[in-house]
């Protein structure tokens, strides 16, 4: 299968740069995965096309082309960090990126770095970036003045969630996860921030509590066996 790329405009030098580096890394990325899901014949060239937010009118777009929708920066925290912290410290990690396919569905791809330096996590499509886009139709029907459209994971607890960011007045935020987790947050919902981060430290907290006790327990049934021999080790000197 050839895979071919194309932007449109993308506005300057530095921008223009920047879209060829996506472009590379995703259709390098895309074509194992259009091999495996989508029915394209071999001959076809598939294009991925980054439209212009700056240009008028719509994209160009073929019968074999994947329109890149949605960049958005992902921020991440550990279960330790939304155990004690909540939400505030989580660090911008990457961009997730949803595509339209030829046929209509969603692509979603995980990219670790920024778009001047792309490294491909992971490329899935079904229920996934189903999810996603409909969370991000929810958040477009929000008022969206003065916000920021991001993503927030928090991978210890499955999460990934549609962030929409107040910059100046964090306690409006919203998130609707799109992923099925361990933070007793339910996929399409719409949470407040006040909400949905204490229900976050809430599970966080005990799925570290369960670890522990885990870890207790093993470290419990380890001891004695190792016992007997610093008793014998202790009994030849």
């Amino acid at each position: 299968m050839a895979i071919g790329v194309s932007h449109q405009g993308y506005g300057g030098m530095k921008a223009s740069r920047v879209a060829h580096k996506l472009h590379r890394t995703l259709t390098k990325h895309l074509s194992g995965h259009i091999r495996a899901h989508a029915t394209v014949p071999e001959s076809q060239p598939v294009r991925v096309l980054i439209p212009d937010p700056s240009a008028d009118g719509k994209p160009v777009t073929g019968a074999h082309s994947y329109v890149v929708d949605e960049v958005l920066p992902l921020f991440s925290g550990s279960c330790g960090e939304v155990a004690l912290r909540g939400i505030g410290n989580a660090a911008e990690a990457g961009n997730v990126l949803l595509l339209t396919s030829p046929s209509g569905f969603p692509i979603k791809v995980d990219m670790r770095g920024t778009v001047t330096k792309p490294a491909i996590d992971r490329v899935a499509s079904g229920e996934g970036a189903a999810e996603l886009k409909r969370a991000l139709s929810a958040a477009r029907n929000r008022n969206r003045r003065n916000t920021e459209t991001r993503i927030l994971r928090v991978a210890g607890l499955h999460c990934s969630a549609v962030w929409l960011h107040h910059p100046a007045d964090p306690e409006r935020d919203t998130f609707i996860p799109y992923t099925r987790n361990f933070a007793g947050v339910r996929v399409g919902r719409s949470y407040s921030r006040a909400r949905f981060e204490a229900l976050l430290k809430k599970h966080a907290t005990q799925a570290i509590l369960r670890w522990y006790a885990r870890y207790e327990k093993t470290a419990t049934i380890e001891a004695p066996a190792t016992q007997p021999a610093r008793a014998a080790s202790a009994g030849t000197h």
